[in-house]
C-alpha cells in the first residue's frame, strides 16, 4: 500500500506539474488486490486473505484541451483524434499533442526540441492521392516564398517572390505542404517519451496518416495551442485521498510491529 500510493502521488504531482504544458495528458494509476493467502474457516469452503494492493498500468485521459491562441502563425493545435508528426535527424518517427512550431535557418518547420515536422508536399503534389504518400519534412524556402501563413486544413501557404509583376500568379498564395496527422487503434499503449513525446508500439497498432479531417482524424487550427487538461481541482482532490491513504498505511505498518 504505501508503495502503490507512493507512486500515485508522484502521478499527480506530474500532472500539477504540467499544468501549463502544451499539449500534455493527464495520468492515472490502475490498482488491483493481492490475494495469495487461504484460510480455513472450520470445515467451509477456504477463503482468500488479500495481500495487499499492486498497481496495474497507467491510463491516460485523452479529452480534448482547451484552444489558447498563441499570435503565432505555425503554432498548430488539434481539435479531435490525432496526433501531429515529428522525426529526429535519423528520420525516427515521433508523435505528439503539442503543435509549438516555428522554422529554422533553413526553411525546416520543428519543435522547440529541433524535431522536423511532416507533412505533404504540395508542390510535388497539387492534388493529394487517397490514401495521401508517406509525409515528409516540411520545409519551406524563405527566399522564395513570403508571407508564409496557414489556414485551418493545415495548409502552408505562400508569395512566389520569383513571379515577376504583371506575370500570372503575380501576388497570389501557392499552397506549399498539408500538414499530416496520425492515429492509432490504441493510444493507451503508446511509450510515453520527454519533450511531450509519444511513440508507437506493437500494443498501440501501426500509425495510420492523413490529412486534418480526414476519416477520424481532427481538425487543426493555426496560431492557437492545445492546453494541458489537466484539472487542478481534481488533481487536489485526489492527492489528498492518496495522503490519507499513505498515513494509513503507515500505521498500519506501525502497529504490526
Amino acid at each position: 500500500g504505501l508503495s502503490a500510493n507512493k507512486e500515485k502521488m508522484n502521478v499527480i504531482g506530474d500532472n500539477i506539474a504540467n499544468t501549463n504544458t502544451p499539449g500534455f495528458k493527464s495520468a492515472s494509476l490502475s490498482f488491483a488486490n493481492i490475494v495469495n493467502s487461504a484460510v480455513n474457516s472450520g470445515g467451509f469452503s477456504p477463503n482468500q486473505i488479500g495481500n495487499g494492493v499492486q498497481i496495474t498500468g497507467v491510463n491516460y485521459n485523452w479529452a480534448q484541451g482547451s484552444q489558447e491562441a498563441t499570435g503565432n502563425g505555425t503554432d498548430l493545435s488539434i481539435s479531435g483524434d490525432g496526433f501531429l508528426i515529428v522525426t529526429d535527424d535519423e528520420g525516427n518517427a515521433f508523435y505528439t499533442r503539442a503543435g509549438n512550431f516555428s522554422f529554422d535557418k533553413d526553411g525546416n518547420l520543428v519543435n522547440p526540441s529541433g524535431y522536423f515536422a511532416q507533412g505533404y508536399d504540395l508542390i510535388a503534389n497539387p492534388i493529394l492521392p487517397d490514401p495521401p504518400p508517406d509525409p515528409v519534412d516540411i520545409v519551406i524556402d524563405l527566399d522564395r516564398y513570403k508571407s508564409i501563413n496557414v489556414d485551418n486544413d493545415g495548409i502552408f501557404n505562400g508569395i512566389d517572390s520569383t513571379i515577376p509583376a504583371g506575370a500570372p500568379g503575380y501576388g497570389e498564395m501557392v499552397p506549399l505542404f498539408q500538414v499530416s496527422l496520425a492515429e492509432f487503434s490504441n493510444n493507451n499503449e503508446l511509450t510515453k517519451l520527454g519533450g511531450n513525446l509519444w511513440a508507437e508500439t506493437v500494443e498501440s497498432g501501426a500509425s495510420v496518416h492523413g490529412i486534418p479531417g480526414s476519416g477520424n482524424l481532427g481538425k487543426v487550427t493555426a496560431g492557437s495551442l492545445e492546453i494541458s487538461n489537466v484539472d487542478l481541482a481534481t488533481e487536489f482532490v485526489n492527492m489528498i485521498v492518496a495522503q490519507r491513504a499513505f498515513q494509513a498505511n503507515s500505521r498500519v505498518i506501525t502497529t504490526s510491529d
